[in-house]
């Protein structure tokens, strides 16, 4: 059992995304809109919620593939944390919620 705890989650489709869920922490730290990804191999991760990048006349910052550009809004403290973070969200996502990345995925 994961220490995190998925309490809900969205499905949405899109690319690698699956989903997005809400997370508790044993510290009662809730977040949500963590988006849930997986590739066709089965490699699946957790990425923090973030924010469109907002110019100064507030329109919304496109990338040169025209896609939104987005920031962090929740960093990590070196890689190794964010990996570990990662997985812990995605085995709380695949306890609560089995069928939401896929048949396909181990």
């Amino acid at each position: 059992m994961s220490a995190i705890i998925a309490e809900q989650f969205r499905p949405l489709r899109k690319n690698t995304l699956r989903g997005f869920a809400r997370v508790r922490f044993p510290s009662g730290l809730i977040l949500d809109e963590v988006s849930i990804h997986a590739s066709e191999s089965g490699k699946a991760w957790a990425a923090p919620p973030a924010r469109p990048v907002i110019d100064p006349e507030g329109n919304p910052v496109r990338g040169r593939d025209g896609k939104l550009r987005y920031a962090a809004v929740v960093s990590f403290s070196e890689a190794k944390v964010r990996t570990s973070w990662s997985e812990q969200c995605v085995a709380a996502v695949r306890e609560k919620f089995p069928q939401a990345l896929g048949e396909n995925l181990k």
